[in-house]
């Protein structure tokens, strides 16, 4: 049978060529090989749950059986499920892990297995790679325990977390926000319907959405909620006059932003507006804690925010001014639940629309970020164009771009190899000052700009990254970059 890898975020192949029902009991035998091998209790038990693909129900049933064969409980949700619903339900339920069967963002022939630990967040690379050791060549013929596995449902316990957490974090709580929005929702046919039209609904705003319907297809597109694949959203918010729009992924982890005028406003935009508001929450916070003698989580100045290496530097900005330390990461949320569990970071952030703004629950949330950003639209009483010319006032300029280069099997390996000897001295006519090889080679630039050049794990091309304080100045970094590496 073919070697199961586990890449940034689980394992992910396509269905019925190395995604199997066969591959999909040996990676979970590989996973409850390592919780009993482990510290943690396995007897505390699993939760499964499963996005809208096809299949996706058969696959996480066959997970929960394989896991009794073990001896482990196991929860298994009774419909589709958010990814970072499971978050919340390993905390509060204290449970040794969690399974999700999910390709996330990938096409819909596509499917895929996230392992998530007690701490509630992705699994690190040294767990993921004991579970690659301890999967079996051949899966168990042993028998399986059928009354220790019991349907259930997390849909409320989430739900009602989030609606917990918005009315906690919202000075109006139950009152209905001062600034009512009007908002299009979509879901992307994907695990987050029905989820957060009906929060935002709550909230007092006025909901319109597309592709609110589950989809084993995504209905023909492609459910990753960047520019290109938000037509429909763009043209709804245009037709409903709104002043917002709102995007998730197939597994609702990750989120994507519509303006009124139905422009693509890419996470790296917002970002400067998400930390700004998070620090001063939590600054707020640690205030209060002090003048009323009560010890605090973490002090002033402990805090950190964080951020992968592709991720804007207007975080950088914000952490500088409020006196915050910043964390850089390598691509991947783990390494941001790392930095959240570790280094006191009160935010997690990357470029591709994965945002954590709640340390207890490591992990990304895209239903969670989008009310997070209505909620910061509804105190700071204004509009999202509004909300982030008055960041860029208090910050200054930062422009970000991604560029991906296809290229030929013996083209990527040869940038590889390029990527490990170049230590260029100027880039774009402007001074390296500094450079980092976190999986992929980034160039840190005297005018306070910076470009990275990292090579696809996945797929034969090369990611080229770059931020500066206008586009003139960021097309030079990234003609330069393409340059330097001769493509």
């Amino acid at each position: 049978m073919s070697k199961i890898k586990f890449g940034t975020d689980g394992w992910r192949d396509k269905i019925s060529k190395d995604f199997t029902t066969q591959n999909v009991k040996r990676a979970t035998e590989g996973v409850a090989r390592h919780l009993i091998k482990s510290d943690i209790d396995e007897k505390k038990g699993i939760a499964i749950g499963y996005d809208t693909r096809k299949h996706s129900d058969e696959f996480a049933e066959i997970a929960a059986k394989t896991f009794t064969i073990y001896d482990i409980p196991v929860y298994l949700n009774d419909s589709y499920l958010p990814t970072p619903a499971l978050s919340h339900v390993i905390k509060e339920k204290d449970l040794a892990g969690a399974v999700m069967i999910t390709a996330s963002h990938n096409p819909p022939e596509y499917n895929g297995f996230k392992f998530f630990p007690h701490y509630g967040g992705p699994a690190y690379d040294y767990i993921t790679r004991e579970i690659e050791e301890l999967i079996p060549d051949k899966p168990s013929t042993y028998k399986e325990k059928a009354d220790l596995l019991k349907i259930t449902s997390f849909e409320n316990l989430y739900k009602d977390h989030l609606r917990d957490k918005n009315n906690a974090s919202s000075k109006h709580q139950d009152q209905a926000p001062p600034k009512k929005l009007k908002i299009v929702v979509d879901s992307m046919h994907g695990a987050g319907c029905g989820y957060l039209a009906l929060l935002l609904e709550e909230r007092g705003h006025e909901v319109h959405t597309v592709a609110e319907e589950p989809s084993p297809d995504f209905c023909g597109k492609l459910p990753e909620p960047m520019d290109d694949n938000l037509e429909y959203l763009k043209q709804a918010v245009i037709d409903q006059k709104a002043d917002l729009g709102l995007a998730l992924d197939g597994d609702a982890d990750r989120f994507g932003v519509v303006s009124s005028t139905g422009d693509y406003i890419s996470p790296n935009q917002i970002f400067g507006s998400v930390a700004d508001y998070t620090t001063d929450k939590w600054i707020d916070r640690a205030k209060h804690d002090y003048e009323h003698g009560q010890e605090n989580e973490a002090k002033i100045s402990n805090l950190s925010l964080s951020r992968t290496i592709a991720t804007t530097h207007a975080i950088d900005k914000v952490a500088g001014e409020k006196g915050l330390s910043i964390v850089e990461t390598p691509v991947g949320f783990k390494y941001l639940t790392h930095a959240m569990l570790t280094q006191n970071a009160i935010m997690g952030a990357e470029e591709s629309g994965g945002l954590g703004v709640d340390p207890k629950y490591p992990e990304k949330d895209g239903i969670a970020a989008a009310l997070f950003i209505t909620e910061i639209l509804e105190e700071k009483e204004t509009d999202l164009e509004g909300l982030l010319k008055k960041t860029e006032e208090k910050y200054g300029t930062f422009i970000s771009k991604r560029i991906d280069l296809s290229l030929t099997r013996d083209q990527k390996e040869k940038i590889l190899t390029l990527l490990e000897e170049l230590k260029p001295n100027n880039l774009a006519y402007r001074g390296v000052e500094k450079i980092n090889r976190q999986k992929g080679l980034k160039l840190y630039l005297s005018d306070g700009s910076w470009c990275l050049m990292r090579p696809s794990g996945t797929e034969d091309l090369v990611r080229i990254y770059g931020e500066s304080d206008s586009e003139k100045n960021l097309q030079e970094i990234l003609d330069s970059a393409r340059e330097l590496l001769g493509i």
